[in-house]
């Protein structure tokens, strides 16, 4: 991802923060960041020019769902006057994660249904499914079942996700390692778009 060099290190501790993101936050995980990031508008954060704004705002809505500010991810993942199907396609995807993160799970799955099948699926699912085989997390009941699909099925994940919040299991420890190369996979999706035509 091509961001601007204060972006940078600010993106680097969201990417690697411990522990990951939480299906169920209960706070912003860390306020200075918070206060950083809202101090960028989306055509800044990038090392080069911003010619679809639409996935610029995106990638600032994601950068604000790793630091659990739903709040903040919600306002900005708002897709009316997207500039095109994808972008638009691409902001309701991160609203529908903020409500599955909240959790209102209809509403997540309202958004999901908008978002229909984005083309970011593929790559999540091959992602999802090698960072699975090479864990120790290949055994529990979601792992199992995950590794069969040959689609992604953000519908599932949803009711998963539902099922598993606050359980402290295996198979929550596994939606969160998903949810998180999701988000990440999505982040590197709204870079990518955000600088190239």
């Amino acid at each position: 991802m091509q961001v601007a060099q204060p972006v940078q290190a600010i993106l680097e501790t969201l990417l690697n923060r411990e522990p990951m993101p939480a299906l169920r936050p209960t706070g912003i995980w860390k306020r200075e960041l918070d206060e950083q990031l809202s101090r960028w508008e989306p055509e800044e954060l990038f090392a080069r020019p911003v010619v679809r704004s639409d996935f610029a705002r995106a990638f600032l809505a994601g950068l604000h769902q790793w630091n659990d500010n739903l709040e903040v991810s919600h306002t900005l993942a708002m897709s009316e006057g997207a500039k095109e199907p994808l972008g638009r396609q691409t902001l309701d995807y991160w609203h529908g994660i903020m409500h599955r993160r909240e959790p209102d799970y209809p509403n997540a799955k309202y958004w999901f249904r908008r978002v229909g099948e984005h083309s970011l699926f593929p790559t999540l699912l091959e992602s999802a499914q090698a960072a699975l085989r090479n864990s120790e997390r290949n055994r529990d009941t979601v792992a199992r079942e995950l590794l069969s699909w040959n689609r992604w099925d953000a519908f599932q994940f949803v009711d998963w996700c539902q099922q598993y919040a606050g359980t402290g299991s295996e198979e929550e420890r596994t939606l969160q390692l998903v949810q998180a190369l999701e988000m990440r996979r999505l982040l590197e999706f709204c870079a990518d778009r955000a600088t190239t035509d």
